[in-house]
């Protein structure tokens, strides 16, 4: 058996088709429990605590109706599956109004607590903010419930990490409607804004752990660039410096977020580790199944509790209790179970990006990777088996959670294939190797820093093959896809294949290749579009895209990534021959290191004095820039310069010389001429004047710079003092346009500059309103669209 006779030679049979998963009952109960309790949880931010009471009773009464409908012997599966899904909606529906009831109570005790101080416990590290750093912290002393809040404490205090106790000295205020949906999303049901802080002493396990954790960490004090950060991320959860350097960036663009995040892959390596210690030391095997889910719980402690390392650990345990019941463990039940557990306890989770990313990575492997692994054994014709595994891995995993990552991100990383490929041999050595040296450096002390030493090395060359993949065209595309949609793709994508359970095609192989094909062409072809003035719905933030032909500039590039990469695909923008910041604020600047293999940028210009300028914005602004294109495609402006595009021309009219650092007087002006049919005249002109207000424009207007145009790029995003009636009445603007986000803390645009324009007789689009707004020019025409994304 297992081999046949070919006349005189021994051939091998071919290996047996991976078997289509069954799927259990459990699959249908988690997935509706998943999703009502997302659509619940989010509704009963709406609902009054009252309301959200009475939905929890009623919907708890009907998941005991069908539990017990469930328990009486239903023969058909059909009707058992329906009942299931119906109990799953109905408990998801009870948990999360429940949730949402004890949140309620929850806040309104807090916001009821006087100002002094009180003791918390960090359930996540701190993170910056605009606001400074702050940390998610859980109230710890009578009489103030336990309940979570954010605490932003000043930056002098140094991090807290998850797991430490300490005192404040704080009031308490409301999470600002804007921000209600995150925090809910986290649990916190208030701010507690910080003048004093005290860390207190822990006791018990979970403190020793926490204090062993930051003693870990410590070790790579001192280490700066990207090696460092990325091992703080892989070994203990620490993501603080990920962002230093563009780093998380370049992850993100070749589809490696997975690899910075404790997860399943980490939990495996340490359960190898720690079995072959338990092994070497022949600890019986019930025993050392027990040692091993300890460890495991240990770990995640020390690796901050991520919730895809909590939906790990769950499923290591479940696999690993199936050894007592003598039953093979099923990793699609294993999951199932892990959902339904999770959710029950932290509803908000069903909300979580980061649980549905695990979630769908891990069911895309367990599903799909038998399938995957058969495809690609037999398209490599059974040679370079690691690099098939890998690839089977990035498919399977990546087929539920592209669209999904697509929509969060705004981006999908093309080149993922190939950066998992690169990246699967060395995270072992990363991950488990670095564990040991951390382990060994912490017993052995300072004689054993050449270990420490030796691995942020190895790191940092292999970040670096990150950063250059990161480099290559189209390494990742912007992308513009609606989170429904691209739920709908996963679930479509997933039946399609899951019914059709291909055999390896070579034919289908090709088909799939020619589709391909014929969307990299049409992705091509979206690159040409017509003389067109953009402004970009980016939030409280300037991004304007001024284009012809298959040439385009962006001006400016707010400061939210994902608004920005969202809106740029869905405009057909992908590659930028020039990238023009206005001046250093956040608001106009702080997206550019998006573009980092996403966008294709050939050169960033600034104002000519910014590239002098000592202060600490500017930079900034000069390091993110050489980053993006090196130090030879940073260029300086001055006035009288000039930009030019197929037809259009921007010049240079503002500033002479900087009076404010860069500040928003020394905002870079442009003024824009557009010959929308070739014939030598102009036919169009703007303004794009960043944050410069009315005291710049009226010095233009005298030095004879500025006359009438017809589009306006209102400066300041519509301020109080963003334009005077005089100004207003020399350019006269057709078109006026204001990026500015919604309900903005600054009361932009200021209703006296929106009266002063239309008394100009100029017609206001606002992003906030509008979305994106889309001046097309042609030679005698100036069409206006809009785009409102909700």
């Amino acid at each position: 058996m297992g081999k046949r006779r070919l006349g005189c030679a021994l051939a091998e049979e071919p290996p047996a088709r991976p078997v289509r998963p069954s799927l259990s009952l459990a699959v249908p109960l988690s997935i509706a429990l998943w999703a009502s309790a997302a659509l619940f949880f989010t509704a009963g931010g709406e609902l009054e605590r009252p309301a959200c009471i009475g939905i929890a009773a009623a919907v708890a009464l009907l998941a005991v109706l069908f539990a017990v409908l469930l328990a009486v012997r239903v023969t058909s599966a059909t009707v058992r599956t329906g009942l299931l899904v119906v109990l799953g909606c109905a408990l998801g529906a009870a948990c999360a109004t429940a949730r949402s009831a004890v949140l309620d109570e929850s806040g309104s005790q807090v916001l009821s607590l006087p100002a002094g101080t009180y003791r918390f416990e960090a359930v996540a590290d701190a993170r910056e903010g605009d606001f400074g750093p702050s940390c998610f912290a859980v109230l710890a002393c009578e009489p103030a419930p336990a309940a979570v809040v954010s605490v932003r404490y000043p930056e002098q205090l140094g991090p807290i990490r998850y797991g430490t106790t300490f005192e404040a000295a704080v009031r308490f205020s409301e999470v600002p409607e804007a921000s209600r949906p995150y925090y809910r999303g986290k649990a916190a049901v208030a701010i507690a804004t910080a003048s004093e802080l005290a860390e207190v002493p822990g006791f018990g396990l979970r403190s020793a752990l926490s204090a062993a954790r930051v003693a870990a960490l410590k070790v790579f004090d001192g280490y700066e660039g990207r090696g460092a950060a990325f091992l703080r991320a892989i070994l203990f959860g620490d993501r603080s410096m990920l962002e230093e350097n563009g780093f998380y960036q370049d992850v993100k663009a070749v589809g490696l977020a997975h690899v910075v995040a404790v997860s399943g892959a980490h939990l495996s390596i340490v359960c190898a580790l720690a079995g072959a210690a338990l092994t070497i030391m022949r600890v019986p095997r019930k025993a050392a199944v027990f040692m091993q889910v300890v460890f495991i719980l240990g770990y995640l402690v020390c690796a901050g509790m991520p919730l895809s390392g909590v939906r790990a650990a769950i499923m290591a345990a479940i696999a690993l209790s199936s050894l007592f019941a003598r039953r093979r463990s099923s990793g699609l039940n294993a999951l199932s179970i892990c959902i339904c557990c999770m959710i029950a306890v932290q509803p908000e989770t069903a909300q979580s990006a980061s649980f549905a990313l695990s979630v769908l990575a891990t069911g895309g492997i367990v599903v799909f990777g038998g399938l995957a692994r058969e495809w690609f054994g037999a398209l490599l014709r059974g040679r370079l088996a690691g690099a098939g595994e890998a690839l089977a891995l990035t498919a399977s995993s990546g087929m539920l959670t592209v669209p999904l990552s697509g929509s969060i991100f705004s981006q999908i990383p093309v080149i993922s294939p190939v950066a998992n490929l690169y990246a699967v041999p060395f995270f072992v050595l990363f991950c488990g190797g670095g564990l040991a040296v951390v382990g060994v450096r912490c017993a052995a002390g300072e004689g054993c820093a050449w270990l420490v030493d030796a691995l942020v090395a190895a790191a940092d060359l292999f970040c670096g093959g990150i950063g250059v993949l990161a480099d290559l065209p189209i390494a990742s595309i912007p992308c513009d896809i609606p989170l429904a949609a691209a739920l709908g793709v996963s679930a479509a994508a997933a039946a399609l294949i899951w019914f059709a359970w291909p055999k390896p095609s070579l034919q289908l192989a090709a088909g799939m290749l020619a589709a391909t094909c014929l969307t990299a062409v049409l992705f091509v072809s979206a690159l040409f579009r017509g003389t067109e003035v953009i402004v970009l719905d980016v939030g409280q933030g300037d991004a304007i895209v001024v284009r012809s032909g298959g040439s385009a500039i962006l001006i400016d590039t707010g400061n939210q990534d994902a608004k920005l990469l969202s809106a740029l695909a869905r405009n057909g923008v992908y590659a930028l021959d020039a990238v023009v910041i206005s001046h250093p604020d956040d608001d106009h600047c702080a997206s550019l290191a998006a573009l980092d293999g996403t966008v294709r940028v050939k050169s960033v210009c600034v104002a000519a004095d910014l590239l002098d300028c000592p202060c600490a914005s500017c930079a900034d602004l000069r390091t993110s820039a050489q980053e993006l294109v090196g130090t030879g495609g940073l260029a300086g402006l001055s006035v009288g310069d000039t930009v030019s595009l197929d037809g259009i021309e921007l010049s240079v009219i503002w500033p002479d010389a900087f009076a404010e650092e860069g500040g928003n007087a020394d905002s870079l002006t442009m003024l824009m001429r557009c010959d929308a049919d070739g014939d030598g005249a102009v036919d169009w002109t703007g303004l794009f004047c960043g944050d410069a207000e009315d005291v710049q424009l009226d010095e233009m207007v005298t030095a004879e710079r500025l006359g009438h145009v017809d589009i306006f790029k209102v400066g300041h995003h519509g301020s109080k003092a963003a334009i005077d009636k005089e100004t207003a009445a020399v350019i006269s603007p057709e078109i006026s346009l204001v990026g500015v986000g919604e309900r903005n803390r600054y009361g932009h645009p200021a209703p006296e500059t929106i009266a002063v324009l239309e008394e100009a007789g100029s017609v206001v689009y606002r992003t906030d309103l509008a979305g994106d707004v889309v001046c097309r020019m042609t030679s005698d025409a100036l069409e206006i669209s809009t785009r409102k994304v909700e």
